[in-house]
């Protein structure tokens, strides 16, 4: 494979005569069109501003093409080396008195090869300019070799060269770096809609096994009053099915914010509340404050459920005939506290908190606890916040 063949390779497929052209011209690599940009002012200065030390034709032409070389090996270095080391030993022995710049397009080929990670070919193409300025001494012992000049333009390339090197590999590697960050996050994206789905799943496959064992469990009470809690307990499970629901398709379209977002989702769970109370035939009275409805969703999630298992409870326990009051509210600031206090005319006077509510509270880092007083049992529900409460 040829060095132009090389060069054209590494692009994308061939569409056209004027895209080959103009991928041959910026190359494969990052670092190539910088590269071919800095050898074509060195030689245009080379062109326009070199100094000629003699009029004849044969000279003129080998000096310009001399510096076209520079820019020619920027794309064939190995070729372009072989075609200096030729035309400069044709110019020693033509005009061995005269200036030799056939050596600097191959310390350029050096460059362009080490720029690539080629170090075989840096150091051969390195060796062979130095040969080459050796070789022209030989040949013509009236030009002395500049050991300064050979050991400046061998550094200067050869920093040059590593320095794309290492620019171009620090460019892959971010490449490299962004597309693995990118399949991850799509995988990401993946898993997370095969959790939607699932969790989609167990919500409705729960929500109607569970309606399913109430529904049995009430065709076997034979009177009305076995009945009313778990026609409440049905409503309360047929609405927090909902609420699950309607959560999970909303993580579908955004983040769960504004309006339709923690604030709907607390009416729509308050309303579901005071619809499962008067079905039990109980009458509750709800008051909550206005800082709920800046409380974060996942905060409200879990409130809804604290009152949930407040009000199936009181359907329970609590005495038909006498009202049963439940209020939220915040209390503190930093920390602040979300409070849960329900009271009701209790028929038995055990005292103890609901057990499922204290675990729940104990798992929030929050607190339960209960009480009765001339008959009235009295249950309060803390949950820490767990950030300031954000303003209107």
């Amino acid at each position: 494979m040829t060095d132009s063949e090389r060069t054209v390779g590494g692009g994308p497929p061939r569409t056209g005569l004027r895209d080959r052209a103009l991928r041959c011209l910026v190359g494969p690599r990052f670092i190539d069109l910088p590269t071919r940009a800095l050898t074509f002012i060195v030689a245009a200065s080379g062109i326009f501003w070199g100094v000629l030390e003699s009029d004849d034709l044969a000279y003129v032409t080998l000096y310009y093409v001399s510096q076209i070389l520079v820019l020619v090996v920027a794309f064939i270095p190995l070729s372009g080396s072989v075609l200096c080391v030729v035309l400069g030993a044709l110019l020693c022995i033509r005009y061995p008195d005269f200036l030799n710049n056939f050596d600097f397009p191959i310390y350029v080929a050096a460059a362009v090869m080490l720029s690539r990670g080629r170090w075989r070919s840096w150091l051969g193409l390195s060796l062979l300019a130095m040969g080459f300025d050796f070789g022209m001494h030989a040949l013509s012992p009236n030009s002395p070799v500049d050991f300064g000049y050979v050991a400046y333009t061998a550094v200067l390339t050869s920093a040059l060269g590593i320095s794309g090197f290492l620019i171009e590999r620090r460019l892959n590697r971010e490449l490299s770096t962004r597309a693995r960050d990118a399949r991850e996050y799509e995988q990401r994206v993946q898993n997370e809609r095969i959790d939607l789905a699932i969790n989609a799943h167990d919500t409705i496959s729960q929500g109607l096994a569970t309606e399913a064992a109430i529904i049995r469990l009430l065709s076997a009470q034979a009177t009305e009053e076995e009945r009313i809690p778990m026609l409440t307990e049905l409503s309360l499970v047929n609405a927090d099915t909902k609420q699950q629901l309607s959560h999970l398709l909303a993580r579908l379209t955004g983040p769960v914010t504004g309006p339709t977002g923690g604030s709907g989702a607390l009416y729509q769970g308050l309303d579901a509340l005071r619809a499962a109370a008067e079905t039990g035939r109980i009458e509750l009275r709800l008051e909550h404050s206005a800082e709920l409805e800046r409380l974060p969703i996942e905060t409200i999630n879990d409130m809804l459920l604290a009152m949930r298992e407040l009000v199936t409870n009181m359907v329970k326990h609590a005495a038909r005939d006498q009202p049963c009051e439940l209020k939220v509210f915040v209390e503190g600031c930093e920390p602040a506290e979300l409070v849960l206090a329900s009271r009701n005319y209790a028929l038995d006077t055990a005292g103890h908190p609901p057990r499922s509510l204290s675990l729940r509270a104990k798992r929030l880092g929050g607190s339960c606890t209960a009480g009765v007083e001339d008959g009235i049992y009295s249950v309060e529900f803390r949950l820490p916040l767990p950030c300031s409460i954000p303003p209107d």
